[in-house]
C-alpha cells in the first residue's frame, strides 16, 4: 500500500503540523504516513484524513503489488 499524503499536502499547501491538528492526531503519525512508513492505520483515521483534505481514499492510497 502506497500513501500519497505528502503529494496531497504539497498540492494543497498544508503542513504536516496543520493536518495533525485538523485530524486530532500526533504530528509524528502524519510524518510517518507522509514518509510512506505508516503504522497500522484505522479506517476512522483514513476517514479523518480524507475529510480534512477533501479527498477520497483512492486519492490518498494506492495499492501496489509486493
Amino acid at each position: 500500500m502506497l500513501f500519497k499524503l505528502q503529494k496531497i499536502l504539497d498540492e494543497k499547501a498544508i503542513s504536516q503540523n496543520q493536518l495533525a491538528q485538523m485530524c486530532g492526531v500526533k504530528r509524528q503519525f502524519i510524518q510517518r504516513i507522509a514518509n510512506e512508513q505508516p503504522p497500522k492505520i484505522s479506517l476512522k483515521t483514513v476517514e479523518k484524513l480524507c475529510l480534512a483534505l477533501d479527498v477520497q481514499p483512492s486519492d490518498l492510497l494506492e495499492c501496489v503489488p509486493d
